[in-house]
């Protein structure tokens, strides 16, 4: 079964790997021999770039009125994708699981440094409430 997620991950194993995911070894393996025959038989080691999924946490509950935080998010200089179902109007608790969760955030760079301080400046922003306006 594939990893989930819609398939935001994808571009990231892409980049850790050098080109390929489970999508296209899978895809591959049934419609195109020679190219499933080019994979190499386990992932390189090390990968090729630094990379994560953050599920983001909300500290704060509300009706929200607009969403700042996501928009510096999408700023960021590891920033690759962002997926979540809270906009203007939303109602938003606090996050005590996975399914409370408030979006999904993936990031990639090929500096390790330069993505942790973006994950450390998102966890910021989580804790002060900087994601939403209520």
């Amino acid at each position: 079964r594939a990893h989930g997620g819609d398939g935001n991950w994808r571009p990231l194993c892409k980049a850790l790997t050098g080109g390929y995911s489970q999508v296209e070894a899978s895809a591959d393996a049934f419609l195109d021999e020679f190219q499933f025959h080019r994979l190499p038989d386990k992932p390189c080691s090390p990968f090729k770039a630094w990379g994560l999924e953050a599920i983001l946490v909300s500290f704060s509950r509300g009706t929200v009125q607009s969403c700042p935080g996501y928009e510096v998010i999408k700023n960021l200089p590891s920033f690759l994708c962002l997926e979540t179902g809270i906009q203007a109007g939303s109602k938003v608790d606090f996050t005590i699981d996975l399914f409370t969760g408030i979006g999904s955030v993936i990031l990639l760079n090929s500096d390790k440094d330069a993505m942790q301080r973006d994950l450390d400046f998102i966890r910021y922003m989580e804790k002060i409430n900087g994601l939403f306006v209520y």
